[in-house]
This record gives structure tokens, C-alpha cells and sequence, in this order.
């Protein structure tokens, strides 16, 4: 089954370009601008984690790099390869700062020219490829170490690292037989440039594969000391935040700590952006009706029936009167939902006297 590839460009005229070798081994999905890539990412919500995309710095006067970001932040995430005409070193840093996998020159993609740009186009796939198979495979990914990270990518990448290993091998092999003192320093030079040049090529994926999660997985575990640890590793903006925790110890739920993780960040950003100063934000956990409640409140104007009529959790929604002021792409709170409900909950909104409070409902174990 091949991987989906999705493009984001708004100039049409690379899909035309993409090379053949590209279209044969993925499936390429063409997105000419923002709001088409977020219309696809809000499709697969529920299989976020099966593409690579290959994202232009620079899409319709917005920040390609940006908006791989926002929806980082949110919890989704996917191998991103980014390209593009501007070839200075700072945008090569900031892309490669989010999409480690590399960095192709968009205007020599599937010309004469390019050859080489469609190698390192092939080789950052390759990368990107391994790094999905790897993070897809769930038996895998809950016994993960170095022995079985190195099997899974030599098996998806065998070409590229045969590449590196076949002269390192070669000039190993004739270490021995050398007497010539400089000229075994020499060889030794050789062999660990050649070792530093395949670290190279592999680090991204690994880097990649250490940090990645899959989309869900449960575990029992107890609420109180959970909140309790969340709420002190929000660090600065906790500074900001109370914590009610009025939950007996005792209770415990069976979800996935990561992804609970950000659905409370999810709201606690949300709460910052549009509350108003002092932010005075709350965080309550408490205990209903045998369901665990997670709710973020904040101080500013509520939020009207007209808007959540609209619908507040569908994706891509974004209330017009702020939507020029707060930067964002109407992912968040969609993605609250589904992870709510992908554990047998539910998410909500519930205007206060003077502002909102957002939750989610969990039931115990």
C-alpha cells in the first residue's frame, strides 16, 4: 500500500513537475493552498499519523513552517519535508528547526538541471518514510530501542544506508594489511568521515522516531498525582493558573497520559488567548457521576449561543470578531473533541458570568 504524499504549494505549476519516481512510489495529494492541506488534515483526523507532507516555505503570503507549528502544538504531527526558491541560511534553519528531514530547492525540482535536488528530494523522503513505518507499527513502538529501531530502518531504507556501509566495509577490510603509518591515519580519516556522513543521514529519523507517539494509547493510571504533576510542568504559565483538584486519590482512569496531556494544553492556550488580562486562569478536576471532569475557565467575554451554534469543536471554525487578532488555525478544540471521544467521553463548553470554561469528561475505571 503506497504512503500518501501531500504537496502544499500555491504555485500549481510543481505538481506538474513532481518526478516520476515520486509519483510511482507514494500517493500524491496536490494542495494549492492552507486551507485545502487543514481540510485534509481535519479528514484524517482519526489516522492522522499515514503522510508525509511536503510543505512550501512560503504559501499564499503565510509561513509554511508556521503553520506546521500550530498544528505541532496541537498534538498532530507528521513527517514534513519543507522546499523552496529562498535559499538563505536563516530559512534553511527555521525549517529544518520543524522538518528535520531536509530542506529541497523548489525551482530545480523535475528539470533537467536537478538531478541532484531530486536525489535529496528521494533521500528525505526515504527518511521521512522509515520514521512512519517505524512510529506506525504499535508492537514496535512500546519496545523501542536502538536494536529495533536499526532493524525497522534498515529495512525500509536498505538502499540509502548499503550507500554509506559499502565503503566504510571496503576500506575496513584493508586496514590491516596497511604499514605505512600515514597512510593508515589516512584511511582511519576516511572511514570516520564516512561514519559521520551516514549519522547525518540517519539522525533526523531517529531524532524523529524518539519523539513521536502514536495517535492513542490507553493505560490505567491515578487522576490526582496525574494533574498534579501536569499542572507544575506548565512551568511559567502555571504562574497564571489555579489548580482545584478535589478528586478523591483513589481514582483512576484508563486513557492515554500524552494525548490528555495536550488536550489540557490545548484548552489552557486557548484560555490565554482569548481571555482577557489578568489571564486568571483555572484548572479544576473534580469527580461527577462516575466521570472524571478536566476543565480550563478563564475571564474574558463569553461566548455567545450564536457563535456555539456554529459549532465551537467542528474543524477549522474561528470566531470572524478575533480571528485577525489571535493567531490560529481552528484545529485545537476539534481535536479536544475527537481525543475526548476516542476514550469513551465527551467535550464541552460552558459560558460563566464572566467569561468561558471548556472541559472534557472522562469515564473512571
Amino acid at each position: 500500500m503506497k504512503v500518501d504524499l501531500v504537496i502544499i504549494d500555491d504555485d500549481e505549476s510543481i505538481f506538474s513537475r513532481i518526478p516520476d519516481f515520486v509519483r510511482q512510489k507514494y500517493n500524491v495529494i496536490e494542495c494549492s493552498n492552507v486551507n485545502s492541506f487543514l481540510n485534509f488534515i481535519t479528514s484524517r483526523f482519526r489516522d492522522i499519523s499515514s503522510f508525509i507532507a511536503l510543505v512550501d516555505i512560503n504559501i499564499d503570503n503565510e509561513s509554511g513552517v508556521d503553520v506546521v507549528k500550530s498544528l505541532y502544538e496541537c498534538g498532530i504531527e507528521f513527517p514534513v519535508i519543507f522546499f523552496s526558491d529562498d535559499s538563505r541560511r536563516k530559512t534553511k534553519a527555521d525549517a529544518a528547526s520543524v522538518g528535520p528531514f531536509g530542506y529541497v530547492e523548489k525551482g530545480l525540482i523535475g528539470t533537467d538541471a536537478g538531478a541532484h535536488v531530486d536525489d535529496n528530494l528521494g533521500q528525505a523522503l526515504m527518511r521521512a518514510e522509515g520514521a512512519l513505518l517505524f512510529r506506525n507499527n504499535s508492537s514496535i513502538h512500546h519496545n523501542r530501542n536502538k536494536g529495533v529501531e536499526s532493524l525497522i530502518l534498515v529495512g525500509s531504507m536498505e538502499h540509502e544506508i548499503r550507500q554509506f556501509l559499502q565503503p566504510i566495509t571496503n576500506r575496513a577490510a584493508h586496514l590491516l594489511s596497511i604499514t605505512d603509518d600515514y597512510r593508515l591515519i589516512d584511511e582511519c580519516n576516511a572511514i570516520a568521515s564516512q561514519v559521520d556522513a551516514l549519522t547525518q543521514f540517519m539522525n533526523p529519523t531517529f531524532e524523529y522516531i524518539r519523539h513521536g507517539t502514536s495517535l492513542f494509547s490507553l493505560e490505567k493510571f491515578a487522576v490526582k498525582p496525574y494533574i498534579t504533576d501536569l499542572y507544575h510542568s506548565l512551568g511559567s504559565a502555571g504562574e497564571d493558573i489555579v489548580l482545584h483538584a478535589n478528586i478523591p486519590d483513589y481514582t483512576s482512569i484508563d486513557y492515554d497520559r500524552f494525548r490528555l496531556q495536550q488536550i489540557i494544553n490545548n484548552l489552557v492556550k486557548n484560555a490565554e488567548k482569548y481571555g482577557k488580562s489578568p489571564k486568571n486562569i483555572e484548572l479544576h478536576c473534580f469527580l461527577e457521576n462516575e466521570e472524571v471532569v478536566f476543565e480550563v475557565s478563564n475571564h474574558g467575554e463569553p461566548i455567545t449561543d450564536a457563535i456555539k451554534s456554529i459549532g465551537l469543536f467542528n474543524p477549522r471554525f474561528r470566531d470572524a470578531k478575533v480571528a485577525n487578532l489571535v493567531e490560529g488555525e481552528g484545529i485545537g478544540l476539534a481535536l479536544v473533541r475527537l481525543l475526548a471521544e476516542l476514550g469513551q467521553g465527551k467535550a464541552y463548553h460552558k459560558p460563566t458570568v464572566s467569561g468561558n470554561t471548556f472541559g472534557i469528561k472522562l469515564p473512571i475505571t
